[in-house]
């Protein structure tokens, strides 16, 4: 038997709580919730375990499709989405300081842009391949000597 004093406090999240109760009733485990006064080892108490799985499934489809419809409505309305492509906007930028020789680290540190956007933008904008060549022949290159990028 397993007895808590909120269902909330068993799991993260109804789909959650339902996998778990599921796994316990097949172990032959009772649950028992004081707050709620839920006892899941009677009929009773089952069904209303599968009413509240129900309800959570409803409740998340709802939540995705309230999203999709507010992102649908600001991308209509030409308002971007996602995060801002920071990289991007300072391509001329990295490849001045790649010039000047400066490492991805450096360069990250410098424009406050994490290394592998970095990494990522330069090899889309020039050709797939980093500025001075592969980090394995320049150690310089990458933030640990000698890493991949």
């Amino acid at each position: 038997m397993v007895l808590v004093w909120k269902l909330d406090r068993w799991g993260r999240s109804m789909a959650d709580l339902a996998t778990t109760l599921n796994k316990l009733q097949e172990l032959g485990v009772g649950f028992v919730s004081l707050t709620e006064a839920l006892d899941f080892t009677t009929p009773s108490g089952r069904a209303m375990a599968g009413l509240l799985v129900v309800f959570a499934d409803y409740e998340r489809e709802l939540i995705r499709e309230r999203v999709k419809a507010g992102i649908a409505h600001a991308r209509a309305n030409g308002k971007p989405h996602g995060r801002p492509a920071r990289a991007r906007e300072k391509a001329a930028s990295v490849r001045e300081l790649a010039a000047e020789g400066l490492s991805q680290c450096e360069i990250a540190r410098r424009l406050m842009i994490h290394r592998r956007h970095l990494v990522i933008e330069v090899r889309r904008s020039n050709g797939g391949y980093w500025i001075h060549g592969d980090p394995q022949e320049n150690p310089n290159l990458s933030c640990l000597s000698g890493s991949p990028v």
